[in-house]
């Protein structure tokens, strides 16, 4: 096995402060141990910054890019709590240029960067293309006063009505999970864009590590209306993947099932991530709840000039 994934292995079992993404038994399962590897900084034989991906193959051309049912990836660098904010940024960007050029040669990259890396300079110095996006998130969510305070009067009425409708329960229904949220992507003329066989991996492996929990909301005929797949780490939970089933809205059970996993994660942690959305009515409820819209990073780079030309070739097509 490569050494640099040895190291890291270790490196997951030692650090805490690690994103739940970056962890080796996340990426095995939800990319394969064969399919991905990584890049570390090290100093004085600690390492202080590293750059896992995931390695995938297309007839002949090879791309780096996201595991599945994976918010974000890309560097992730020890901060020094006693540098002042300019200097963290420069140990930031300086360190993940020697990421970037430890990476080796692909046709094409495709990275959702973490929330932490607040400068994209690296990437653009080495002739990557640069998307700001989105996220949402809520801070201090043990505080539930608070947190309900600030959500929209129309999501306190319809969690008011809900209550006395259904029960949110703790679940280990994956297949129940998957088929409500099949519902609800279908419902906006999509498709869940990764397998169930490969969520299940996700789910036993997270399981294992008491990082992942169900959410399903049921009436009292055991109807399911709604259902949330969450997962954390240290720092943050995150809404993973989540739905409704249609012909069940006019019953609310998406808005109270928020609140219930937001109150469920802060037994966890402090913070709830939305995760962002390029539907414009999820982002809208999203921050109906009261959620900060939170910037991040996808980094983009063609270097095969086959795609490239496909690419310009679709374009002209287009428009």
């Amino acid at each position: 096995m490569n050494s640099s994934i040895n190291k890291y292995r270790r490196f997951c079992r030692e650090d805490n402060d690690l994103p739940i993404f970056f962890k080796d038994w996340w990426l095995d399962a939800a990319a394969g141990e064969e399919n991905w590897s990584v890049q570390l900084v090290e100093r004085d034989g600690d390492i202080v910054a590293c750059l896992p991906y995931v390695v995938k193959t297309k007839a002949f051309l090879k791309s780096m890019g996201m595991p599945d049912y994976t918010p974000f990836l890309g560097p992730w660098i020890r901060n020094n709590p006693n540098d002042s904010t300019d200097a963290s940024i420069k140990t930031e960007q300086l360190q993940v240029e020697q990421l970037l050029e430890c990476l080796p040669k692909f046709d094409k990259y495709y990275i959702r960067l973490s929330t932490e890396i607040r400068s994209a300079r690296s990437f653009s110095n080495q002739e990557f293309d640069k998307t700001d996006c989105y996220t949402y998130v809520l801070d201090n969510i043990k505080d539930h006063e608070r947190i309900y305070g600030g959500f929209k009067p129309a999501n306190r009425s319809k969690i008011k009505q809900s209550e006395e409708k259904l029960e949110i329960s703790e679940s280990d229904d994956l297949p129940a999970l998957f088929k409500i949220c099949e519902l609800s992507m279908k419902k906006n003329n999509l498709d869940i864009p990764f397998s169930y066989e490969r969520l299940e991996k996700i789910y036993s492996a997270a399981k294992s590590e008491n990082r992942i929990q169900i959410l399903l909301a049921k009436d009292e005929g055991e109807r399911i209306h709604a259902g949330a797949l969450l997962v954390w780490d240290k720092k943050r939970a995150y809404y993973l993947m989540g739905g409704n089933d249609p012909e069940l809205r006019k019953h609310g059970a998406g808005t109270v099932m928020i609140w219930e996993a937001i109150k469920y994660c802060s037994q966890h942690v402090d913070i709830f991530d939305f995760e962002g959305s390029m539907i414009e009515p999820i982002e809208k409820f999203f921050k109906s709840f009261g959620a900060v819209q939170q910037p991040y990073f996808l980094v983009t780079k063609t270097a095969s000039r086959l795609i490239k030309t496909a690419q310009k070739v679709q374009n002209i097509i287009k428009g």
